[in-house]
């Protein structure tokens, strides 16, 4: 299956100027304006000196400083993981006329091609769905979904989904995250190369847990690190 212009992928661009004034008027970029579901990734955006910069809205970007030397776009590519599993259980699964709601999902990246930036993405799934036959109270279940995404295109193709599997639901006294092994075993299977440039690199918000940002960006291959300027600096 191949999907254009999917609501599961989305691609954004934003544009932050210098604030034209002494005082704070850093906007707070919580996500898409007039949505309830804020579905972009929130950004505080500092230049020179830590000085504030703001996000262009749409009236700002008439105005002579928009694009100006200076200025920094963010671009941003994004998969909602839960559009996908519910899009995936309903339009193509041979299940999907069972399926309720899904309950939990881990989602790992299998392979990815710098050259060509397709990535291969495998999403496990917990989901609640009617049994075959009996009663029509829904049971909880674990399925699995395999996807190639285009970057360029923001196009993706399913590649595999798998049957509904019972789940006990006292396994998940535990915290469940069978995805990593899985991923493991599939790139075993296809013979995937493990080097530095083929791997994945995950950043996570671990930072924003612990309410301060990191020290620096180190790459251990290549001997680099980026270490972020502080105020006053």
């Amino acid at each position: 299956m191949d999907n254009n212009r999917s609501p599961c992928f989305t691609f954004t661009r934003r544009q932050y100027v210098y604030s034209t004034t002494d005082g704070e008027d850093h906007l707070d970029d919580t996500g898409e304006s007039g949505s309830e579901y804020q579905s972009l990734l929130p950004l505080e955006v500092h230049g020179a000196g830590y000085s504030s910069m703001r996000l262009c809205m749409g009236e700002d970007r008439e105005s002579t400083y928009y694009g100006q030397p200076g200025s920094v776009e963010v671009q941003e590519l994004r998969m909602d993981a839960e559009q996908f599993i519910c899009d995936m259980a309903r339009q193509d699964a041979d299940w999907g006329n069972r399926f309720v709601a899904f309950t939990d999902y881990d989602m790992q990246i299998i392979d990815v091609c710098p050259d060509s930036r397709q990535l291969v993405v495998l999403v496990l799934a917990l989901v609640r769905a009617r049994p075959h036959y009996g009663n029509c109270i829904p049971k909880l279940y674990q399925t699995s979904f395999t996807a190639a995404w285009d970057l360029n295109t923001g196009h993706y193709q399913t590649r595999d989904i798998q049957p509904l599997q019972e789940f006990d639901q006292a396994q998940l006294r535990k915290v469940w995250n069978p995805g990593r092994a899985m991923c493991r075993k599939m790139q075993q299977r296809w013979m995937i190369p493990q080097g530095y440039a083929r791997g994945v690199h995950v950043m996570t918000n671990e930072a924003v847990f612990r309410g301060h940002s990191l020290s620096l960006l180190w790459d251990s291959t290549n001997c680099i690190a980026i270490i972020p300027g502080r105020p006053g600096r």
